[in-house]
């Protein structure tokens, strides 16, 4: 689901590494392209408006929803009534009958993990993927059957939450399997004008554009 660009990065990373190195058949779905207008302004536009010109407003609708439950069970429900949903995404994993389904963004997984287990059962396991390094009360899913952490932090706030500890991995966050190519630093230096003879840092403050910084 695209909120920022992280989840689905994350979720390209995933998908390139099964193809890469398996025949398993994978497909990604953003779940933001069929989430109705309302929700889709709530966890996608506000957050990108919010985190990059008001970000104390983003961070208070943030804490609100995680430390207030009846405004976060009104937040919840406010996705869960989209019946497009279910034509759309249930409908095609009836059609796939899938062995494993993994998101990497809670709030589809809270929409759809409890229905994926009434359809198929433990014949299709359910796994999530945090591409957060502090986690919202939103992660609590009891559908989930494995959690990927991304950090041994992240690993104890889940079991706080209520994750059981056998369903938890310590994985970090998937990266694009390109960042592990090989290349020739002084040629790349070169190519983008830079002292040879300096180090470089790469300072990446948001996933949002124009906000990397050099």
């Amino acid at each position: 689901m695209t909120a920022g660009t992280g989840h689905i990065m994350a979720a390209k990373s995933i998908l390139d590494y099964i193809l890469s190195y398996t025949d398993a058949k994978a497909e990604h779905i953003d779940f933001s392209k069929i989430i109705n207008p309302a929700a889709r302004f709530v966890y996608q536009h506000f957050y990108e408006t919010a985190a990059k010109h008001v970000p104390w407003l983003w961070g208070w609708y943030y804490n609100i929803t995680n430390f207030n439950r009846f405004i976060f069970f009104l937040c919840d429900k406010l996705v869960s009534l989209d019946t497009r949903v279910d034509k759309k995404i249930i409908k095609s994993l009836r059609e796939e009958e899938p062995d494993i389904v993994v998101f990497t963004n809670p709030v589809p997984a809270r929409i759809l993990s409890k229905k994926i287990k009434n359809m198929f059962g433990d014949k299709c396991k359910i796994a999530i993927v945090s591409t957060d390094y502090q986690l919202h009360r939103v992660y609590n899913i009891p559908e989930i059957d494995y959690y990927f952490a991304s950090c041994g932090e992240v690993k104890y706030e889940l079991m706080e939450l209520g994750a059981d500890k056998e369903k938890i991995f310590v994985s970090g966050i998937p990266v694009n399997p390109r960042f592990f190519i090989s290349q020739d630093i002084a040629e790349l230096k070169n190519k983008y004008k830079l002292n040879n003879g300096l180090p470089v840092v790469v300072f990446v403050t948001s996933s949002l554009k124009k906000q990397i910084v050099f």
